[in-house]
């Protein structure tokens, strides 16, 4: 039920409602694995899920999986927007942080201290990376996880790392504890204005203005990289894992209960509206949406992971590039080809096999291409 308040108080309050219709349901994916965490490419197209059993890998959306690192049972991962370098920790034994830079088909120690590890990210090229001792500091690498230092960061009880694209800001969440955020890739890190709280899991956008974070007892966001929080999401639960779009804009939470009766809830409009998911009552432990958030991933303590995907529509913009003209599009979660007609009375449509370049700032496709003298039109259209 949505209450319609006074303007003087709706000016300062958060309406939230939650759609019990059911509007998404899932798909239960071939992996039969306990997805304790679960990493996408940008596009969705490669998803890596790890657990105490051991990790898989699918590079066609879900679709089919093959096992990886059988003897590491990582607690922990994340991917550089391509899928192609990852980082993964360890966070049932003590180990030291480990990388892959060919997808996962092969996996390197690093030269980082031996600890039980709760949580790693990365930036989007896979260079500036993080990880989170369990009971310890948060160590920074710059260099892909060849050197790593600790640098003046606080010691806690860690629980959740965040990124945004460059690796310039990052969020971390402990239990029993307080959000930290860094500006400086984690050379210094301020505590933020969140409460005390057993936090589980934390998100950020790709510019890092957005973030979101889950607790035992309930959701919170901020829309200015952490320097104040609201309340958003209802209910106290043992966990509540919680994933972003590229934009922000689109949020997803699970959670589960001391019962182990969970439930999948997502918004579009950055939590200003919830919809209940078509998902079984699982023991959910962990979410991912890939960079356009039509692609959402959900992994069970109780063995299985679950797959949402709907049909992207990429807006395509265009702008002039001194005597070039850009073409850029947010890289959706399935393929797009980009094509180009003279004449738009016609359908002669012809499609380009100009490649184009992921921006790891914006997560966009561009392309630029050169004056022709002609009139042009340019569409994107599914594969």
């Amino acid at each position: 039920m949505r209450k319609f308040l006074p303007e003087a108080i709706v000016l300062c309050a958060i309406v939230i409602a939650v759609s019990y219709g059911f509007a998404q349901t899932w798909t239960q994916t071939s992996a039969n694995t306990y997805g304790a965490s679960i990493a996408l490419s940008a596009d969705g197209k490669t998803v890596m899920s790890v657990g105490s059993d051991q990790p898989v890998i699918s590079t066609n959306w879900g679709v089919t999986w093959t096992a990886f690192a059988p003897s590491l049972y990582f607690g922990d991962i994340a991917s550089s927007a391509d899928g192609t370098k990852l980082i993964a920790v360890r966070g049932f034994n003590d180990d030291c942080i480990y990388v892959s830079i060919d997808s996962g088909n092969s996996w390197m120690p690093t030269g980082s201290p031996i600890q039980r590890w709760a949580s790693c990210t990365s930036s989007t090229d896979g260079t500036k990376l993080a990880a989170a001792a369990r009971n310890g500091f948060i160590y920074t690498s710059t260099d892909s996880g060849t050197t790593w230092q600790t640098n003046n960061s606080p010691t806690n009880s860690w629980q959740s790392l965040a990124s945004s694209a460059d690796g310039a800001k990052l969020a971390a969440a402990a239990n029993g504890g307080k959000i930290y955020t860094s500006t400086n890739s984690g050379l210094t890190w301020a505590a933020t204005s969140a409460p005390s709280n057993s936090w589980i899991s934390i998100a950020s956008s790709i510019d890092g203005s957005q973030l979101l974070a889950g607790s035992a007892a309930g959701t919170y966001f901020s829309t200015n990289s952490g320097y104040s929080w609201k309340s958003n999401f209802m209910g106290q639960y043992i966990n509540q894992s919680v994933a972003l779009s590229a934009d922000g804009g689109k949020w997803i939470v699970c959670h589960y209960d001391s019962l182990h009766h969970g439930h999948i809830y997502t918004s579009t409009n950055s939590g200003i509206n919830w919809i209940t998911n078509n998902v079984p009552d699982k023991w959910w432990a962990s979410v991912a949406s890939s960079a356009d958030g039509l692609e959402l991933l959900a992994g069970a303590i109780d063995h299985g992971i679950w797959i949402y995907q709907a049909t992207p529509s990429p807006q395509l913009k265009l702008a002039p590039l001194d005597t070039n003209l850009a073409l850029s599009w947010l890289v959706p979660s399935t393929n797009f080809a980009l094509q180009q007609s003279l004449d738009l009375t016609t359908t002669d449509w012809v499609t380009l096999t100009n490649t184009p370049t992921l921006n790891l700032t914006n997560l966009n496709n561009e392309l630029i291409l050169s004056p022709t003298n002609s009139s042009g039109f340019f569409r994107l259209i599914a594969q």
